[in-house]
């Protein structure tokens, strides 16, 4: 069973470790499934340590400061593979009262501090005699080359190609992708779709902001007729908007809002038929309600029943997209079968 030792404690540590770290693997795969055999979700220390990073940084966004608690019993042993492991010690946290003396006088240490704010460059004049000054210098008249008829012509041409460049900037379409969700399914699938269109954007006549963003992050400057507007959204509780999406549905009406192309992709559990993807409809349904046009007519929604990441759905609404993006530019369309 063990190949040349007899028994397990005859093994050497590293091939030890090995097999345990198989046996763990094993177990955890196993109680995975029975959980998911009657209902009942599970998480772990990597996805939770993703959420709460998540979340103190929208907190500080938002307050300026980071969350006065200790997180770090969800950061296990195994340490550098959880975020929340690189991040030291919470700046904030004091679990218990704590009364005592100040090292220094804090008085003098804050004058210390702002004296040395104040402390500037300040530059510094030099003035320079000129050597004999009385002295003027000579003014050479140059006589301007002729131009000729072709050299004419090759500058209307450049101006027409300019023109054209020009237009073609114009006309060219900024896309934005952002996500919202208490969880980290709804990131990951962004970040998918945001490989995926970075890919198309030249075939595609579209410049792709650099990255995600969530959802609170979208104002009502950023919602103009010349962006397309991409949406991955969970749903939490009774299909109730996450936290870092809230603010979008508060979002006022304006005239720069009309004819934004938008579209929303749902991640929804149809276990709950009554809320799936609530989310996701409330969403689409504020982007109408702003003014924005839909590229494709209705919520497309992923189900993480059928696949924990709904990633064959994400490839169908990506398809999608590219399919409606490229009849848009005027070019042909390609048939690549996904569903609308």
């Amino acid at each position: 069973m063990y190949g040349h030792a007899e028994a397990f404690e005859d093994l050497a540590e590293y091939e030890q470790l090995a097999l345990m770290s198989k046996a763990q693997a094993e177990l955890n795969y196993a109680v995975q499934w029975s959980y998911n055999q009657i209902g009942v979700a599970m998480t772990d220390s990597l996805t939770a340590s993703k959420k709460w990073c998540r979340f103190d940084d929208e907190f500080k966004a938002k307050h300026g400061y980071r969350l006065p608690a200790d997180p770090y019993w969800i950061a296990p042993p195994q340490g550098s593979i959880i975020p929340l492991w690189h991040r030291g010690g919470a700046p904030n946290y004091q679990p218990k009262p704590m009364i005592s003396k100040h090292v220094q006088d804090p008085v003098k240490a804050w004058k210390r501090q702002n004296k040395h704010k104040e402390m500037t460059l300040i530059p510094t004049t030099v003035l320079i005699p000129l050597q004999n000054a009385s002295i003027s210098p000579a003014v050479v008249l140059k006589k301007e080359p002729e131009v000729t008829v072709q050299e004419i012509e090759d500058s209307w041409e450049d101006e027409v190609e300019a023109a054209q460049t020009s237009r073609k900037l114009i006309d060219k379409k900024t896309m934005a992708i952002y996500f919202c969700s208490n969880g980290t399914v709804a990131e990951r699938l962004a970040r998918k779709a945001h490989k995926r269109m970075a890919a198309l954007q030249d075939s595609l006549n579209i410049t792709l902001s650099p990255r995600i963003d969530c959802l609170d992050k979208l104002t009502s400057q950023d919602i103009t007729a010349n962006k397309i507007i991409l949406i991955v959204a969970s749903s939490t509780g009774k299909g109730e908007v996450p936290t870092n999406g809230a603010a979008f549905l508060r979002l006022k009406a304006s005239t720069s809002m009309v004819s934004t192309r938008f579209s929303v992709f749902g991640n929804g559990d149809s276990r709950y038929s009554g809320s799936f993807n609530g989310a996701a409809t409330q969403i689409y349904r504020r982007m109408q309600n702003l003014g924005g046009r839909p590229l494709i007519g209705k919520v497309f929604r992923g189900d993480t029943a059928v696949e924990s990441i709904p990633y064959s759905a994400l490839k169908a609404w990506c398809d999608s997209l590219q399919s409606k993006l490229i009849s848009a530019n005027g070019a042909p369309q390609v048939n690549n079968g996904a569903e609308e």
